[in-house]
């Protein structure tokens, strides 16, 4: 009976370790989301989000885009077209409307 305690009391612990590291690691995520977020606002102030919620999370999945070697793309309306702004395996920001056409914003670097 000891044991079986001792075993649940180890698995709690690894449990709360777990849940431990999933808030550090989201925490870790708002903060870098936020500062990409204010570099998107910055690079691209012609730029509107299309729906506040869907904007601020980006789509990993970047199927939906056309732009290559796309890492992030996030929701956004710019110049009067609906499209993504895209972030690229090689720091470029970009919009890429419902088309396809892509038009450099800028890049990611300060």
């Amino acid at each position: 009976m000891i044991n079986h305690i001792k075993i649940n009391s180890l698995i709690s612990i690894v449990k709360l370790d777990e849940i431990k590291r999933m808030k550090q690691i989201g925490e870790e995520y708002e903060k870098l989301l936020d500062n990409l977020l204010n570099l998107i606002f910055q690079k691209a102030s012609n730029c509107l989000a299309l729906e506040l919620d869907d904007s601020l999370t980006p789509i990993f999945a970047v199927t939906q885009v056309k732009t290559p070697n796309s890492l992030l793309a996030f929701p956004y309306k710019c110049n009067g077209k609906i499209g993504y702004i895209v972030i690229t395996e090689d720091g470029k920001l970009v919009f890429e409307d419902e088309e396809g056409n892509i038009i450099q914003i800028g890049d990611i670097s300060i």
